[in-house]
């Protein structure tokens, strides 16, 4: 487990550097510059200091996401500079930053992660969940801290990146879970709608894997994985140009990451969910969509959160070492038999 005593120092440490720099800009007692505490760690609300003060301080507080050359991968020894791949960080000590942590398929990732000994950063926007999710765990005396982050902005991205390394010193295993859907025809999808969802679903997961695998690259080990859908596999239904685009895209991005991580001990693999009972579905599926979705699944039936969990956490392991580039479909047979009355 991560030394909590020690990293709460080290996020004591931030948060003063943090209030420095916001008293320095003239923002101090705005809503806009509030740094609060919560148990054992600080939830730095990084969305609160302006976007001015980001950029002006960009290069300090992400200074260490590039501070030290990545070590070039010894292909034939399968080593790094004499070492064998993280041998210096044991499971149980190794830092798993989830976005879209704070409810569905996010926060089950965060508990599962959790509860095996990983410190789980919940990197979400919405501070309320997160805080809740962040109670809940720790008073089970699981290591769990939040950081809002909306991945639309590259500069909260940036930033929280820049947070995680100077806390807690690394960033070992990423899981993309943030994203947005929302419906409508083809010849009518507004582009303003089209071009938020990319910018969530894609820019937003490519900006965090570099933040991450940058990170990763350090220690000759990592885990990227993304949140896809069978959506980005084949059309389901209609409705979804955005949404089913933007995960084909991230499906794509991901087999190049894979190859580009690759001698670095990083992996990068997809999981593919088909219907998931979530905050997401219930808003977006309708009773008749849902009847019809079930039957096209050999299964009958939606999956859960936690079935879409076990599948990331295999994917975050030490087991599946040697997986990487894939997109696995967890659908109850969905893509096998098509979707017959959609």
């Amino acid at each position: 487990m991560v030394n909590l005593h020690h990293t709460q120092n080290r996020m004591s440490h931030c948060s003063v550097r943090l209030s420095t720099l916001v008293c320095r800009e003239g923002l101090a007692g705005s809503e806009d510059a509030v740094i609060r505490q919560t148990g054992r760690f600080d939830v730095i609300s990084l969305r609160l200091v302006t976007r001015a003060v980001y950029r002006n301080h960009y290069d300090k507080i992400n200074h260490s996401d590039h501070e030290m050359p990545a070590k070039k991968w010894d292909k034939k020894n399968n080593v790094a500079s004499g070492k064998r791949v993280n041998q210096e960080v044991k499971p149980a000590s190794r830092v798993a930053v989830v976005t879209g942590g704070a409810m569905g398929i996010g926060a089950e990732v965060v508990e599962r992660l959790a509860r095996i000994g990983h410190h789980v950063v919940i990197a979400d926007r919405d501070e309320a969940a997160s805080a809740a999710m962040v109670a809940r765990l720790q008073s089970q005396q699981l290591s769990v801290m939040a950081i809002p982050i909306d991945v639309s902005d590259s500069v909260q991205i940036a930033t929280a990146f820049g947070v995680i390394s100077n806390t807690l010193g690394r960033c070992d295993i990423l899981v993309n879970c943030a994203g947005v859907a929302k419906v409508f025809p083809f010849v009518d999808f507004p582009l303003e709608e089209f071009e938020r969802t990319m910018n969530i679903n894609v820019t937003g997961t490519l900006l965090c894997s570099q933040h991450a695998a940058r990170q990763m690259m350090h220690h000759q080990w990592g885990r990227i994985i993304n949140i896809a859908s069978v959506a980005g596999m084949r059309a389901v239904g209609t409705g979804r140009t955005a949404y089913g685009t933007s995960k084909g895209a991230v499906i794509a991005l991901t087999r190049q990451m894979a190859v580009e991580l690759a001698e670095y001990g990083i992996t990068a693999n997809a999981v593919a969910p088909g219907p998931v009972d979530t905050p997401m579905t219930q808003l977006l599926h309708t009773a008749q969509f849902r009847t019809e979705y079930s039957k096209a699944i050999p299964m009958n039936r939606y999956g859960t959160v936690s079935e879409i969990g076990a599948a990331v956490q295999f994917l975050a392991s030490d087991d599946a070492a040697y997986i990487t580039g894939i997109a696995m479909p967890v659908d109850g047979g969905f893509l096998s038999s098509g979707a017959r009355g959609l």
